[in-house]
């Protein structure tokens, strides 16, 4: 176990490191290996699949291909998954379609069922991949690599509590796996953001609520506000009024010398009243 283990460290250094010609010879020991896949062996694979995200994986899936036509290799298979998956150069399509051949030679495999979900994650299909994620974590209820996923996509649907305790008993049963922490710190930061993110709907909810008040209020307030300041100038007018001059003239007389120096400001009173009767009448 430990040498394909080694050959694969040595595939990895190789592969970063751009050293093509001895990434082939490495990796033509590797697809001769028919032991027993450990989980030390599955998580190197997962490694080495995850370096192609940033190199071309294309000879090393091709090179599995033309072995798997000559004799079945689960090894092999699960190595292509990981590259095809982490790899840019192929499309969804291409990646249901191997799956649906490593499938097909193992049609319970919990490996394959894993990836299945998270091609329907990939596809936004959320409930769909939960669902396989939560049958294969049920079948293996102590693999902490499908829980992590089985939480990722929890985190994705806004279920933040229950990625949490997936997380914390994923934990429990691998402390010093280096990943469970980093996916911790992610979920608390995605949760945190997307707090953020309604509090700023919340406010702007409550802006454009407030700015739709103010726009519907302020032409009233501005008339209302205006025939107030008139009327007020209007008193204060009439009770500076030097009487005195107009003690020869009866109750109505005085007012219509009232209503005669003021019209002004009784016709400004009026078109404010229009001016407001308009804006309800259209409102309405």
């Amino acid at each position: 176990m430990t040498k394909i283990v080694d050959s694969m460290n040595g595939l990895i250094r190789s592969i970063r490191t751009n050293n093509l010609p001895h990434s082939k010879k490495i990796f033509s020991e590797i697809i001769k290996f028919e032991g027993k896949i450990t989980k030390e062996i599955t998580r190197k694979v997962y490694e080495l699949g995850e370096i192609f995200e940033y190199s071309d994986g294309s000879y090393f899936v091709e090179t599995i291909n033309e072995s798997l036509k000559k004799r079945e290799n689960y090894l092999l298979r699960l190595i292509r998954q990981e590259i095809m998956y982490n790899s840019e150069d192929y499309s969804w399509k291409d990646r249901f379609k191997a799956n649906q051949s490593d499938l097909k030679k193992y049609p319970q495999n919990s490996e394959f069922l894993n990836y299945k979900g998270l091609l329907y994650w990939d596809d936004n299909d959320l409930d769909k991949a939960l669902r396989y994620l939560t049958m294969i974590c049920n079948a293996k209820p102590k693999n902490v690599n499908f829980i992590r996923n089985k939480a990722l996509i929890l985190v994705e649907m806004k279920r933040y509590k229950e990625a949490h305790q997936l997380i914390e008993h994923a934990l429990g049963l691998e402390p010093d796996y280096e990943k469970l922490s980093a996916d911790k710190e992610y979920f608390d930061l995605v949760e945190y953001g997307d707090n953020q993110e309604e509090r700023f709907e919340k406010v702007e909810k409550n802006v454009k609520t407030n700015a739709n008040f103010i726009k519907n209020i302020k032409f009233e307030f501005i008339a209302i506000a205006s025939i107030f300041i008139v009327i007020l100038t209007l008193v204060v007018k009439i009770i500076k009024f030097d009487y005195v001059n107009y003690q020869s003239l009866n109750f109505w007389q005085i007012v219509k010398t009232q209503v005669a120096i003021n019209s002004p400001w009784l016709v400004v009173i009026l078109i404010l009243i229009i001016f407001l009767a308009s804006i309800f009448f259209f409102k309405k």
